[in-house]
């Protein structure tokens, strides 16, 4: 298992799933632990796709909290449909 460390308590773990050398997986984690909603993709080819879509995702995750944080608090409407790709 190799992991990528990013801003905060988050980070990226990539795995390998199964005995199958082509099926690898990343999966953010806050703390150690999964996220309440589960940010995850896999099975992927190699390690190096998976490293390289998980550090995509969570840098992109990131900048949804940051902009979430910058806006008022009425706005998880608009982070919850960023995250999951609707329009308000």
């Amino acid at each position: 298992m190799e992991e990528k460390r990013s801003a905060d308590s988050y980070r990226v773990v990539v795995t390998k799933r199964g005995s199958n050398p082509d099926q690898w997986e990343w999966e953010i984690l806050r703390n150690d632990r999964p996220l309440p909603a589960r940010m995850r993709d896999g099975p992927l080819k190699s390690e190096r796709v998976a490293e390289a879509f998980g550090r995509l995702a969570l840098r992109e995750f990131l900048d949804l909290l940051k902009q979430e944080g910058d806006a008022r608090p009425s706005s998880g409407v608009r982070l919850a449909a960023e995250l999951f790709g609707r329009k308000n």
